[in-house]
């Protein structure tokens, strides 16, 4: 339904919104099936994808750079400097990609000129390290201790990320509420957070596994001498772009968990999950 200046019909749950603020329509939030979730999620990767190409490509480039000193007799530095300019642009097309999968599930699926710069900030940036590092050493000890602990940990914990970003919530305040989430429902229900987000992560392993297998032998071949560097790179290339489309699809993909969960689990609606004042505005982003 367009969202207007005009008073929504009964029943709705979305009150009336100025319609300065945004344009096109707003998606109420429903249960989803598995599938739907799938489906939805790869048609979905595409639009992020295209919007993000200059920051993957430079991403790729950078993948490249780091390993020129194993290809070529470049300097050690090369290594260095594409690690760190690799780190930083995943770290921002992390935050851009969770943004722009948030809007596109909250929105008639389209991509538009939502300003994700004013949306990531230090603080955000900095919550965000934090709580990686906090999930990063319980999964450790987990993993130490009996290892299934370690996976329970951090399977708890994914959907904080999404809470952070995406809700604005402080670290433990993610942390807490990604927990509660996924303890909604039986484990092994098709409608549950946990089986659908274990879903979505053996279809990235498979499509980012087979594209690894590939890079590796690729790399193996190069370092026997069988292959030339120049193969070598474009290999690297285009894996590294194959890498961050699957990124994308996660990040879609645990959206849509997220909100689902909310929907099915809470009967949340689009107001209570949507900061109308961050609503997109202006035309489709091409």
């Amino acid at each position: 339904m367009d969202v207007g200046t005009e008073a929504p019909s009964a029943g709705s749950g979305l009150t009336s919104v100025p319609s300065t603020q945004t344009t096109g329509s707003l998606r109420q939030l429903e249960p989803i099936s598995l599938g739907q979730l799938l489906d939805r999620s790869f048609r979905m990767s595409p639009a992020i994808f295209r919007r993000l190409l200059p920051f993957y490509l430079l991403i790729s480039a950078a993948a490249v750079l780091a390993q020129l000193p194993h290809l070529t007799d470049a300097h050690p530095s090369y290594a260095f400097v594409g690690i760190i300019l690799e780190t930083v642009l995943s770290w921002y097309t992390m935050f851009a990609g969770i943004l722009l999968a948030s809007e596109l599930w909250l929105s008639n699926d389209q991509v538009t000129r939502l300003d994700i710069a004013s949306r990531i900030t230090w603080g955000l940036v900095g919550r965000t390290i934090w709580l990686s590092l906090v999930v990063s050493v319980g999964t450790l000890v987990g993993l130490l201790l009996l290892i299934v602990p370690g996976i329970i940990y951090l399977v708890n914990r994914l959907l904080a990320y999404y809470l952070l970003i995406i809700d604005g919530k402080s670290v433990n305040e993610a942390i807490e509420r990604s927990k509660s989430i996924m303890k909604l429902g039986k484990w092994y229900r098709s409608t549950s957070p946990v089986f659908r987000i274990s879903i979505v992560a053996l279809a990235t392993m498979v499509i980012g596994g087979s594209a690894g297998v590939v890079i590796g032998g690729v790399s193996a071949a190069s370092a026997a001498g069988t292959v030339g560097a120049v193969a070598t790179v474009i290999v690297l290339f285009v894996g590294s772009l194959v890498a961050q489309f699957v990124k994308i699809f996660s990040f879609v993909a645990y959206t849509g968990v997220y909100y689902d969960a909310k929907a099915r689990f809470e009967g949340a609606d689009i107001v209570e999950t949507l900061d109308l004042d961050t609503l997109p505005r202006g035309g489709i982003a091409q």
